[in-house]
């Protein structure tokens, strides 16, 4: 893993979209615990996932709510990738 370098590449998640749509989710009386589930399909190299993770930890510490995320993709574009090196 020391050879490891991160590559978060995507495309911008530092908008008002992720910080609006999640805090919306946290106020809401429709979820039964203190958990806001995500389901994000396509989450290429994980810049968005790593985006609503933050925006996460800073609801669950001004609000209370966690969140659980799951990241699905096929990484089909990863075979790609190593053959263009």
């Amino acid at each position: 893993m020391a050879d490891y370098k991160s590559d978060l590449s995507g495309w911008n998640p530092v908008s008002d979209f992720f910080p609006k749509i999640l805090k919306q989710a946290a106020q809401s009386n429709n979820i039964e615990d203190d958990t806001i589930r995500i389901f994000e399909v396509g989450s290429y190299k994980g810049l968005s996932t790593s985006s609503m993770g933050n925006i996460c930890k800073k609801l669950e510490k001004d609000i209370g709510k966690k969140c659980a995320i799951i990241s699905i993709d096929t990484w089909l574009w990863a075979d790609n990738e190593r053959l263009k090196n």
